[in-house]
């Protein structure tokens, strides 16, 4: 409250109490009414040399003599208008001076003794001001300035507890020792991780490793000379003095949600590419996206099936089987079909439909197969290998191959053909 009064009356007057002069004009440690009173309020009535100081100057002064007195009253002079008119005299200044080193106070301070054109009009104005010009324990800090006016090993109270500065443990009051705190009156702050002297919470680099605190995973531990690729405060790689530091190695260096150990291009950010199979190989690559060096995936579900090739290229077959590697699964159940994926109608691919084919698990390949029931006309040693044997119906008329002597012709088509041979042979057109 002192502080606050003293700034209020100093808001008043064109003059700003020094922190270098107080009232103690003879220098002996003491202000007193009889020695400095008297000094100031003869120089002001234009008093010098032996007239000024005689019987005025205590036996241990240190400023004794009459132009080093003088001479400090007339370097701060200034400081002597009380009352703020913007005059020094004897009979206003002066007098309220040595009237207030005698403990005069209220009306009996002012009493007569301000100007016609002062600033500082009444009692408690005038009062507050000589706090800022006298020190009364000597202690080099004027009252007004002074926590503990009366104390000499005392003059700053930062957090108002009541206990000095000088015996407080906690000056500023934040709960850290002194001791340990860099900024110990400043209540907002106790810590500088990078010297910069400016406290953690008011730095936005607390590390000074260039990643700002908001994005920095480790932002009291320096990245020092380590790689950072995504500038999240996390090093690409961590080795063991790293790791005493407390930080371990960035499990996405890129930071586009694909893992280091699964990501082909882990120090090339995917960004805003798809990548369906999650191995940081986006689906498509445009441009920019080869400028750094990237290519598109071959196979955007990771199913093993080439995106060429594969009738779902969005969509994982993951454990079904896909028997001609096509994209489709041999079988599709509910959670199959969730995915919006279909049965595949011919598993081996080779033209004969699941429903008709006998071996729908294995492909004719160049084999003829007449009937078109997948089992092959002939079977030589790699067919029988494959798992199939030939055809006993070749034409699938119902007679074996054995006895049919048309087993490439089925009875319907034979029915057809047969009037036709018959007018063939008899020469009939």
């Amino acid at each position: 409250m002192r502080l606050i009064i003293m700034l209020l009356v100093l808001s008043l007057s064109a003059t700003i109490a020094y922190a270098n002069f107080d009232l103690d004009v003879d220098d002996d440690g003491k202000t007193e009414a009889l020695t400095d009173g008297l000094l100031v309020i003869r120089y002001l009535f234009g008093f010098s040399g032996e007239s000024l100081v005689a019987g005025a100057v205590s036996n241990d002064a240190a400023r004794n003599k009459a132009a080093d007195i003088e001479a400090y009253l007339k370097a701060d002079e200034i400081q002597l208008d009380v009352d703020g008119d913007g005059e020094v005299t004897a009979l206003t200044d002066g007098l309220l001076i040595i009237r207030s080193l005698f403990g005069f106070s209220g009306s009996s301070l002012s009493a007569s003794a301000i100007g016609p054109n002062a600033l500082r009009g009444d009692d408690p104005a005038v009062a507050t001001y000589l706090e800022t010009i006298t020190d009364s324990d000597n202690d080099n800090t004027n009252d007004a300035f002074d926590a503990f006016p009366s104390d000499a090993t005392e003059w700053l109270d930062t957090d108002g507890d009541g206990v000095g500065n000088n015996n407080d443990l906690d000056d500023d009051g934040d709960k850290v020792d002194d001791a340990v705190d860099l900024f110990p009156t400043d209540p907002t702050e106790w810590l500088d991780t990078d010297s910069d002297a400016i406290g953690n919470n008011a730095d936005p680099d607390d590390d000074n490793d260039g990643v700002l605190d908001d994005a920095d995973a480790y932002k009291l531990i320096s990245l020092g000379a380590l790689t950072d690729t995504d500038g999240d405060g996390r090093p690409n790689d961590c080795d063991s003095a790293c790791t005493t530091l407390g930080m371990t190695a960035d499990p996405d260096d890129d930071n586009d949600g694909v893992l280091d150990d699964a990501d082909t291009y882990k120090l090339i950010s995917l960004s805003s590419l798809t990548d369906t199979d999650g191995d940081g190989i986006p689906n498509d690559c445009d441009d920019a996206c080869t400028a750094l060096n990237m290519a598109a995936d071959p196979d955007d579900d990771n199913d093993g099936v080439l995106d060429d090739a594969d009738a779902y290229k969005l969509i994982s077959l993951g454990a079904l089987t896909d028997t001609d590697g096509d994209g489709r699964p041999n079988d599709c159940d509910s959670a199959c079909t969730n995915l919006g994926m279909a049965a595949d109608p011919d598993d081996d691919n080779d033209g004969v439909l699941d429903d008709a084919d006998a071996y729908k698990l294995i492909s004719l390949g160049s084999l003829t197969d007449t009937d078109g029931d997948g089992r092959p006309n002939a079977c030589e040693a790699d067919c029988i290998s494959s798992g199939m044997i030939a055809d006993t119906d070749d034409d699938g008329d119902g007679v074996f191959d054995y006895e049919d002597p048309f087993p490439l012709l089925s009875t319907v088509t034979r029915a057809r053909k047969m009037p036709e041979k018959i007018r063939f042979l008899k020469g009939e057109q």
